[in-house]
């Protein structure tokens, strides 16, 4: 495990609009509900260039390291600072005592 100095990023949890949540004109909802903050490390792993419909797209990871919580899933994102990290995959437990987790994650654009 990782000492706590290396959680020195404050982070928050969003989960994923309730499907069955509509507005008044009966819209479905586009709201992610804040679940809570927690410190992490977030960490911006190698880029790489992808070839897509003939066109060079470039695609960065986050690696979001941070205590075990059972709340976070995959589907979800974190907010970092102005960033907005879509969680790809389930978390990891590193080391399989759930001390802590890994997210890898993508940006996505709000």
């Amino acid at each position: 495990m990782r000492g706590a100095g290396r959680l020195r990023h404050r982070v928050t949890i969003l989960a994923p609009p309730d499907p069955s949540a509509t507005d008044e004109a009966g819209q479905p909802m586009d709201e992610w509900t804040e679940v809570g903050t927690r410190w992490a490390e977030v960490r911006d792993l190698a880029g790489k260039r992808l070839w897509a419909a003939q066109q060079v797209h470039a695609e960065a990871r986050t690696e979001v390291r941070m205590r075990w919580t059972g709340a976070v899933t995959e589907g979800m994102r974190i907010r970092h600072g102005g960033r907005v990290l879509q969680i790809i995959g389930i978390p990891a437990d590193p080391d399989g005592y759930r001390r802590e987790q890994l997210c890898l994650c993508r940006e996505v654009r709000p």
